[in-house]
């Protein structure tokens, strides 16, 4: 094959071959494609890029994935990914087990350092503290010199104000008080007045400063000191006053022999009084010496209450127990409050009953009707007996008297049948005539029938 050298080719169109069966270029949307006469794409081989726009080889990049790949995993070991740059969560740590990405674990540092930073003490004072602190035991040293009130004060400076306290108190002498305001001492006639100056007073009266001075009282043994205005201080030696104590606590004494505290003689008596009131109001009450609930015992109700308050509403219970059945009773009938006896009157008389094995049951009663045919009944089906009997706890003789009125008579016996009147078994009967305390006996008159008719006397045997 013959070499064409240094021609110029214009009009080529967009897919040149070189050769019968060589390799074409082929222009197409702006790129060049090298295509084998198969119609695959072929290499280019050219030489390693150098400008910014050369083209690089295979060789150059892969030489630079080599060196990328190498960083990612000195970046990744580094930073503490895995292999393929996943995160690995934190585990036991302080701050750092919710973190879900480095991001996120700085996040969480640098919220944890906010708060601790929050905490902390800072040398430029920027930051106050929030509460009480305690030194431990351990002094605060290297302190300046305080400023304001609520500045903390070194040694040297409390030292150096009492020590000036001191000296401001110079001891003179001795005073006596006038015994009225019109006679107050002038203590501007002493001889000593510069500020500091101190007086003990040894009487007790009033005092003024200068002729024009108000009178004031000071009391023996306090101290008058001259202040720096040319007045005069008192300083409360004895019976000193507490605040908002007046009428409950007093206080006696001296700085000198010492103050005594106690309670004002007249609160004494008010805590005495008021101790009386109270023993009466527990006596009153049936309450304990300490104030406790004294228990009942042996009572109707409130056995059980453990109060005043709970013996009050036992005993409401059983008022309105008692309330509601006499709420249930008529005026016809009256009951014993154990419900053993009960006595009711109806249109035709009056019944009593009693209590017989649960039952209620009706024992006798009075028959209303004619006044000829009103009787007192009583049932036996419910007694063995009818028993008329006198019972006293004193008496030794006790009557039972049937008194008719007028020409009534006392009648034994139903009408058609036999009445009986018998000794009990044994003993004799007795029927006897009336006598008086005169000793005039009265008669005894046996007659059979009354009346116009008369019946025969049987003596020791049946008519």
């Amino acid at each position: 094959m013959a070499f064409i050298k240094n021609f110029g080719l214009i009009g080529v169109g967009s897919d040149v071959q070189f050769g019968k069966n060589g390799g074409r270029v082929v222009s197409e949307e702006g790129l060049f494609k090298l295509i084998s006469a198969q119609n695959e794409l072929m290499r280019l081989q050219v030489a390693d890029g150098v400008g910014a726009n050369d083209v690089a080889t295979f060789g150059q990049l892969d030489a630079l994935d080599t060196r990328l790949s190498g960083l990612i995993d000195n970046i990744n070991t580094a930073v503490g990914l895995s292999e393929n740059g996943e995160f690995i969560p934190f585990s036991e740590t302080n701050y750092l087990d919710d973190a879900t990405s480095v991001a996120s674990a700085l996040a969480l540092i640098d919220a944890a350092l906010k708060t601790e930073f929050g905490k902390a003490i800072l040398h430029d004072g920027s930051v106050a503290f929030t509460g009480d602190q305690s030194m431990g035991g351990y002094r605060l040293t290297n302190l300046g010199a305080p400023v304001d009130d609520t500045d903390a004060a070194t040694k040297l400076y409390v030292d150096t104000a009492i020590q000036n306290l001191g000296n401001a108190f110079a001891y003179v002498g001795t005073v006596a008080g006038g015994e009225s305001e019109e006679e107050a001492f002038d203590l501007s006639t002493l001889a000593t007045t510069n500020s500091g100056a101190y007086y003990k007073v040894a009487t007790g009266g009033y005092f003024k400063v200068g002729e024009e001075g108000t009178p004031f009282y000071a009391n023996s043994n306090d101290g008058l000191v001259f202040n720096t205005s040319g007045g005069v201080d008192i300083i409360d030696n004895t019976n000193s006053v507490v605040s908002g104590t007046e009428g409950f606590i007093t206080v006696s004494g001296s700085s000198d022999t010492g103050f005594v505290v106690d309670l004002d003689e007249a609160f004494k008596e008010r805590v005495t009084d008021l101790e009386t009131t109270v023993a009466a109001a527990l006596t009153g009450a049936g309450l304990e010496e300490d104030g406790s609930f004294a228990a009942f015992e042996g009572s109707n109700y409130v056995d059980s209450a453990t109060s005043l308050k709970s013996a009050i509403g036992l005993l409401d219970e059983a008022l309105k127990e008692v309330a509601d059945d006499l709420a249930g009773l008529t005026q016809d009938e009256i009951v014993s409050l154990d419900g053993l006896t009960s006595v009711r009157a109806d249109n035709t008389g009056v019944q009593f009953k009693v209590n017989v094995d649960g039952i209620r049951t009706q024992v006798g009663s009075i028959v209303g009707g004619e006044a000829t045919d009103s009787a007192f009944e009583i049932d036996l089906s419910t007694a063995g007996e009818v028993r008329f009997e006198a019972i006293s706890e004193t008496a030794t003789d006790v009557d039972i008297r049937l008194v008719p009125q007028g020409n009534g008579q006392v009648i034994v016996g139903e009408t058609g049948s036999n009445g009986v009147i018998q000794a009990d078994d044994g003993y004799a009967l007795v029927l006897a005539g009336g006598d008086n305390a005169a000793g005039v006996a009265g008669d005894l008159i046996l007659k059979a029938g009354v009346g116009q008719t008369y019946g025969a006397i049987y003596i020791g045997g049946d008519a």
